[in-house]
Formats: C-alpha cells, structure tokens, sequence
C-alpha cells in the first residue's frame, strides 16, 4: 500500500507538470497565465519576473517526488503521518494537492475564474496540511529538509500570495474595483502585505525555514515592482501607488533580515555548546 501511495505521487505530479506546459501551450484553449494577468490586473499581483520562482519550486518538488519513492523505515514515518482532519496521510494529501493544482490550471485558462478560485482554495489547504506535518521543525537532518520540505514550503508560500492575488481577482469581476480597471484597494493590499511579511518572519524566526521566508521576500519584492517600475501592458500607469510598492519593497527586506536572525538563532546554540566542549 506504501509503495501504491509512493507511485501515485509520481503519476499525480506528472500530470500537474504536464497539465502546466499544456496550459502554456493553450492546449486547452483560453488563454495563458500572463494574458489574463495582464486583462485583470490587481493591487497585490506581483511583476512577470516574480514568477521564475516556480523553476525553484518545481525542482525542489521533484527532489521531492523522487526521494519519497525509496522506502526506508524513516521515509514510512514521515509520510505516514496522518491528518486529524481528513485522516489522510501526507502522500494522500501530495496526491490530492498536485491533482488540485493540475486541474486548476485548465479551469483558470478558460476564465472560469470563481470556481478557480474555490480550486485553488482545495490547492492550498491541501499543501498546508502536509506543511503541517512536513516541515523543518517536524524532520530531522538536512537532506530531509531539503528533499522533503523545502519544496512543499516555497509552494505553500508562494500560493498563499496567489490565492490573495485570485481573491482580489474575482472580487474585481464582482466590482471591486477602481476607475483604472484594478482590482481591490490598496488599504486591503496593504494587508495582505503585512500578512505575508509577518508569516515569513515567523516561520523564518521561530524554526528558521528559510524556503517559506525566501518565497514571501521574493513574493512582496514582486508586488513592489509592479508598483513602482512601469509596463503599461501589465498595469495601468495613473493606477500605480508608490507607497504600496514603497512599503512591500520594506517589508521585503524585513523578511530578509529575519531570515538572517532564524539563521543566527540556530546556529548560535551549537556555536555555543561546541566551544563548551
């Protein structure tokens, strides 16, 4: 049953890769990712450079999919553990978060964009429930933590910003939005700002993870350049806030110092005990 489980991993990641270059293919017609983007810009969507994280995510994922295939009496231990929730175990969620994200992205591309929406919420409940039970404070040494978590963090992360992202979208399509045509307000975009920022400094802090940290300094950089370097075919030019862009470039910095603390926290107790002995 374990080495089903391991094998279905692979299949369901498979196909989310594949679903992923098909959509870019408009194999399943619509349009692409960056020409809805484009259509429907809002106040907390990053700039098109802000998007090559996924090459890191989706290596990172891989590394993932390939080291929990080999069984071992750890790995077993690892992804066994189940949801109190669903009682699902960890690679039951993977599968059903992969499945989540690949059939998400056929759905987006054809502008069927609320029940994306209601996907993508399924995408990230999912992966935060096996980031619950995998990350670096629930493993142990550094190849679990970087074969096993460090990819499943960064999705996490990053998808905690595209559902703010999707969320201001639909509510654009409702009327939420400016004369300018972007969706939400800045006040609100503001917040998802420092709810991303104070996420990343926690989990960079508290358990040093610095993939989940790394994502939101990169994600809120993002943000900061769309407001503050001009594309006319991505936003509009009178709509651009420079305090907005202004306060997500701060922030990432905040993020990034506290991605140095996390660091110092954890290393400074085995400085510490190496030169007592």
């Amino acid at each position: 049953m374990v080495q089903t489980m391991a094998y279905a991993v692979i299949a369901a990641y498979v196909l989310m890769v594949l679903s992923n270059f098909l959509a870019m293919k408009k194999f399943f017609g619509g349009k692409d990712n960056k020409q809805i983007s484009d259509e429907h810009p809002t106040y907390v969507s990053p700039d098109g450079k802000t998007f090559a994280i996924w090459g890191f995510i989706y290596m990172l994922e891989t590394v993932l999919v390939v080291a929990q295939a080999f069984p071992s009496d750890r790995t077993n231990e690892l992804f066994g553990r189940r949801c109190p929730l669903t009682g699902l175990d960890v690679r039951e969620r993977l599968v059903l978060a992969f499945l989540a994200n690949g059939i998400w992205l056929p759905i987006f591309n054809n502008e069927y964009f609320w029940s994306a929406l209601g996907i993508m919420a399924v995408y990230l409940a999912f992966l935060l429930s096996v980031y619950m039970d995998l990350n670096v404070a629930t493993t142990g040494s550094i190849f679990e933590r970087v074969a096993f978590t460090a990819g499943v963090a960064m999705n996490a992360s990053w998808i905690v910003v595209a559902f703010s992202v999707s969320i201001f979208f639909c509510g654009g399509l409702a009327g939420w939005e400016n004369e300018h045509g972007v969706a939400g307000s800045v006040p609100a975009a503001l917040a998802v700002v420092f709810l991303v920022t104070a996420v990343g400094c926690e989990r960079a802090i508290s358990v040093c993870d610095l993939s989940w940290a790394f994502v939101a300094a990169w994600a809120l950089r993002g943000i900061s350049r769309m407001q503050t370097v001009p594309d006319k075919v991505r936003f509009p030019l009178s709509a651009m806030n420079p305090t907005l862009g202004k306060t997500a470039e701060v922030c990432s910095l905040v993020v990034g110092g506290a991605m140095l603390v996390g660091v110092g926290l954890a290393v400074y107790p085995q400085f510490t005990k190496s030169k007592g002995n």
